[in-house]
């Protein structure tokens, strides 16, 4: 079967990956956006996670294709259920998981893939699962999906781009596949392709800059983050069933629940809250206490957001080969160019505070008194 898509045209999909793609959990994704409410200043922004899944799948399919001259099919499906365990408004319900539950996405992916059918529709086929388990939590070929030159980051970047209308994120896909091969069973990139992964790391950093980290989003997310806090608080929303709403849901529960129905109201009405200050940032910076002189200065936990931005970094190196697919060094020492903005990335630190447009007057004293004295 084949899958019309904006970015990659045709998908193909193999009779196991329909099964997969049928299940509800899967189902479920096609009502999570993938940038949450970026669509508030990005108006095209609305595709979803169930896109995103597919195009990583494909792209995943592309690179094994490549590499081997045969698709290995354990790897495409990790990049088919990567996601899975993304909870409603994708990233932002993260820090809820993650405070809540212990987890991460990937962990609570992985345990609804080990109760869910789709164990059984990989099991019953000629696949291994628990090959394709080591390579859904990041192992080996995994990295053909999870890694610096992964699957999911050319799709997400490519993706997000077309839908917002941004052209930061555009890249020359099939060239930078072209160039990536293994090396000790693993994602490594020939010396003619680091121009493609200098074009994937810049891409990645404007795309940061300008739509994920927009203050417009970073306001927007704070603000559902306030109102999903709220109603886990008095046991309306369970965490452990995050992953199994969609944003729709969400958005129901939070805009009829007592304690978070006026906040989310805000979101959803676009009455966000205006700038109080978004500027560098120390990186040790006491957001924590940052919020204790606001509220000491009258403001109340729901009248303003203050968050701390990084552009960190961590998973941008793989092998470079040369002549005789000899490994010549790491990315970073073959590139002055990423090493320069990787350095430059992970030195980065903002501060974004907010609050009504009513109290930005009040605030903005609190804030400046708070920043210059550290």
């Amino acid at each position: 079967m084949n899958i019309r898509d904006p970015i990659f045209s045709d998908i193909y999909v193999d009779k196991i990956a329909q099964k997969i793609l049928e299940d509800p959990h899967m189902q479920r994704l096609r009502y999570v956006k993938q940038l949450a409410f970026a669509y508030l200043v990005y108006p095209g922004a609305n595709h979803t996670r169930f896109e995103h899944s597919l195009g990583t799948y494909h792209v995943a399919s592309m690179m094994m294709r490549n590499i081997t001259g045969e698709v290995e099919l354990e790897v495409p499906y990790v990049g088919l259920l990567h996601d899975i365990g993304h909870a409603a408004f994708s990233h932002l319900s993260h820090f809820a998981l993650e405070h809540y539950l212990d987890k991460t996405h990937e962990a609570v992916g992985e345990e609804i893939i080990r109760s869910s059918a789709i164990r059984d529709i990989i099991s019953d086929s000629t696949l291994s699962f628990k090959k394709f388990l080591s390579y859904f939590r990041g192992l080996t070929k995994g990295q053909i999906v999870t890694g610096a030159l992964g699957s999911d980051r050319i799709d997400y970047l490519s993706r997000d781009s077309y839908y917002t209308g941004v052209a930061y994120g555009a890249l020359d896909a099939n060239r930078l596949i072209s160039k990536i091969t293994l090396f000790n069973d693993a994602p490594a990139l020939y010396r003619q392709g680091v121009s493609g992964a200098e074009s994937l790391l810049i891409a990645r950093y404007l795309m940061f800059s300008s739509v994920y980290y927009h203050h417009t989003v970073v306001i927007a997310g704070s603000m559902y983050g306030k109102a999903l806090t709220a109603a886990i608080e008095v046991g309306k929303i369970d965490p452990k069933m995050l992953s199994s709403y969609n944003d729709g849901d969400i958005v129901s529960i939070l805009s009829n629940e007592r304690t978070s129905s006026a906040m989310m109201g805000r979101v959803m009405d676009r009455k966000l809250f205006k700038r109080v200050y978004d500027g560098a940032a120390p990186r040790d910076l006491p957001v924590s206490e940052l919020g204790d002189a606001l509220e000491k200065a009258g403001f109340g936990s729901d009248d303003f957001i203050a968050e701390k931005l990084d552009f960190k970094i961590k998973d941008y190196e793989l092998p470079i080969l040369g002549k005789g697919n000899k490994p010549i060094g790491k990315l970073s020492k073959v590139s002055p160019l990423i090493a320069n903005l990787a350095r430059t990335m992970n030195d980065t630190n903002r501060l974004v505070v907010a609050c009504d447009g009513r109290n930005v007057a009040k605030a903005k004293p609190v804030v400046n008194r708070f920043l210059n004295a550290l």
